[in-house]
């Protein structure tokens, strides 16, 4: 089992087999109820789409280490076994009390070794030229594959930071 079923385990009073049965219960029924559908990559292509600007970023998530092919997993920046995440979400301005939100538009999972562009180039997004990529220092030379990207330049001496929009 992992981590977070004996926390859940242990915060609701019940064995970590227990709430991982009652987690994995839950998950599928929200998964048939069909309102947590994500748009999908096909969302991104197509032209006449509301989408105009994207995040994409990777999160790393701790687990626990693997019996077979650790390396793969071991990520040397973080100091342990992750898997990595990648989300890309679409950040718009909606009409509600014009606040800022984000609905995120797809998730890919990859071992932790994986580098943050890489995993982007595997993940085989095609995009409609007209969307905007925001992305963080791991994805350079998005531009080469997307013309209308944009990600923070490193600072030089006495210069502001770079905006990201």
């Amino acid at each position: 089992m992992h981590n977070t079923n004996r926390r859940a385990g242990n915060s609701w009073g019940i064995n970590e087999s227990t709430a991982y049965r009652i987690v994995r219960k839950v998950e599928n029924i929200l998964i048939k109820s069909g309102l947590f559908n994500l748009p999908g990559k096909k969302a991104l292509l197509e032209s006449n789409s509301e989408i105009e600007v994207i995040v994409v970023d990777v999160s790393e998530q701790e687990i626990e280490r693997p019996k077979k092919k650790q390396k793969s997993y071991y990520s040397g920046k973080q100091g342990y076994h992750t898997l990595k995440s990648q989300v890309v979400a679409d950040l718009a301005q909606r009409a509600r009390c014009d606040q800022k939100s984000e609905q995120v538009i797809c998730v890919r999972c990859e071992k932790g070794r994986v580098h943050d562009f890489r995993l982007w180039k595997e993940s085989k997004i095609r995009l409609n030229k007209k969307i905007k990529i925001l992305g963080d220092k791991g994805y350079q030379g998005i531009q080469k594959l997307h013309q209308n990207s944009q990600i923070p330049h490193k600072k030089k001496k006495k210069e502001k930071l770079s905006r990201a929009c």
